[in-house]
C-alpha cells in the first residue's frame, strides 16, 4: 500500500516535468494522444520502477544500523525484480553491478575515500544488492521513459 501511495506521487511528478500527460480531475496522469491499455500498462510499470526506488532510499534511511534486516529486504527485493525483470540483459546488469559496484567500494574504502559504520569485509553486507538493483532499475526506468517519450 505505501509502495503503491509513493509509486502513485513520483509518477504524478514524473508525468508533470517530462510532460508525459497532464494531470485530470481523477487525479491520473494521461497522454492526449492515446489513453490506451499500453499507456494505462506503462504508468503502472512507471510507478513499480518509482515505488521499488522509494522503498531502497527509505529501507536503507531507516535499517542502515541494521544490516542483516536491511540485507534480507535488499535480497527480497532483488528476488521480486529479476523475478519481473529477468531477460539475460537484466542478469547481466544486475550481476555486473552487484560484483563491480562493490568491488569498486571496497578499493576506496580500503584507500581511504570513506568507510561505513558497520561493514561485513570493507563494505556493507547489503551494499552488493542495492548495486544490483540500482543498475536494473536504472536500466528498465530509462526504457520505461523512453518508450513513454516516444509515444508523445
Amino acid at each position: 500500500m505505501i509502495l503503491n501511495i509513493l509509486g502513485n506521487i513520483l509518477l504524478n511528478i514524473f508525468c508533470i516535468v517530462l510532460g508525459i500527460g497532464s494531470r485530470e480531475r481523477g487525479g491520473r496522469c494521461h497522454s492526449g494522444l492515446s489513453q490506451t491499455l499500453r499507456a494505462d500498462a506503462m504508468k503502472k510499470e512507471l510507478a513499480f520502477e518509482l515505488g521499488i526506488y522509494a522503498l531502497c532510499v527509505l529501507l536503507a534511511g531507516f535499517l542502515w544500523d541494521r544490516p542483516c534486516i536491511l540485507t534480507t529486504c535488499y535480497v527480497f527485493i532483488s528476488i521480486i525484480l529479476l523475478i519481473k525483470w529477468h531477460t539475460k540483459s537484466d542478469l547481466i546488469f544486475y550481476f555486473v553491478a552487484f560484483v563491480l559496484g562493490s568491488l569498486a567500494e571496497s578499493v576506496a574504502i580500503y584507500l581511504g575515500g570513506w568507510k561505513y559504520s558497520k561493514p561485513f569485509f570493507l563494505i556493507p553486507l547489503w551494499l552488493p544488492f542495492l548495486w544490483g538493483i540500482c543498475a536494473v532499475f536504472v536500466k528498465n526506468i530509462s526504457e520505461t521513459l523512453l518508450k513513454a517519450r516516444d509515444k508523445q
